[in-house]
């Protein structure tokens, strides 16, 4: 993959444009899906993008009771207890189970 060099390293609002970005997660080896494994059940287990790109959260197997998505660490909303879920940078996906989820995965989008 080579540099972009047709486009600008930063966009109008002065962040890094998207194609550089992606140019050198490629370089660095940054960018990759992810395997989540949470600890032993049974247990309630955070996981948060700590990432600067948007990452679709995938969960699925396993005995989840309970999924929610929060923005704040204190709030969350119940979502499927298997699915996906697009989470922005600092968003979190809190998930409750008695048997491991068998997929747990972050994918950059």
């Amino acid at each position: 993959m080579n540099p972009p060099f047709n486009q600008s390293l930063v966009d109008a609002g002065q962040k890094v444009d998207r194609g550089w970005l992606s140019w050198f997660l490629f370089a660095s080896g940054g960018g990759k899906v992810v395997t989540i494994v949470p600890p032993a059940a049974p247990t309630t287990y955070t996981y948060q993008n700590n990432t600067i790109l948007r990452q679709q959260l995938i969960y699925a197997g396993g005995t989840v009771s309970a999924a929610s998505f929060g923005r704040d660490g204190v709030n969350y909303f119940p979502l499927p207890t298997s699915g996906n879920v697009i989470l922005n940078p600092g968003d979190q996906l809190k998930i409750t189970y008695s048997v491991i989820p068998t997929t747990f995965v972050a994918v950059p989008i």
